[in-house]
């Protein structure tokens, strides 16, 4: 600040009888010093609430009431998750959802949306880990080892794969880390 200051005087001093432009250049130097001194005190303004805010943000009494009142602000699949075959309903519509089937699924292993394809069966010797993992998601590619069939659906993410025909658990299918990724 003290550079500034000194500026501004030694612009000052410049002799009355010089040309208007040197008057016009001090106001102009003048008017642009207090607009940066104006807009660092308005960041310096930010920055403080912002810190204030972060440190009300990492109170863990704070972090509580956040995580109870996001989690019931979004509308959840039953529990436990379920997948099924291609005559289920999908989703939570708020009628029936102990028989409704998760239509956002996520893989916690690959970290990925598990696709669904309805009337779909995945055929068993055109299945490995390496094909998914290079075919996911290109729904052309993937078509490749299925075959139509009506009352299945044909579940997979970029690890893991597995076909339904009636109602089940997530848990039930072997080792698969899906979760309903909210609705």
């Amino acid at each position: 600040m003290d550079s500034d200051d000194d500026i501004l005087e030694m612009l000052e001093k410049i002799p009355s009888n010089s040309s208007k432009s040197a008057s016009c250049t001090v106001s102009v130097q003048k008017s642009k010093v207090d607009s940066k001194n104006k807009s660092l005190e308005n960041l310096l303004d930010e920055l403080s609430t912002q810190k204030s805010a972060r440190s009300e943000i990492d109170n863990p009494a704070h972090r509580k009431i956040e995580k109870t009142v996001s989690v019931g602000d979004k509308s959840t699949c039953s529990k436990p998750v379920k997948l099924g075959g291609e005559g289920d309903a999908f989703g939570s519509n708020g009628l029936s959802t102990s028989r409704a089937t998760c239509d956002n699924l996520h893989c916690l292993d690959c970290d990925n949306r598990v696709l669904c394809f309805p009337g779909k069966k995945w055929v068993d010797d055109r299945c490995d880990y390496l094909f998914f993992r290079n075919a996911y998601p290109n729904e052309d590619r993937l078509s490749k080892s299925w075959v139509r069939n009506n009352t299945f659906r044909a579940y997979c993410c970029q690890c893991r794969w597995v076909c339904v025909q009636k109602i089940t658990t997530v848990s039930s299918c072997g080792n698969l880390k899906w979760i309903c990724a909210k609705h």
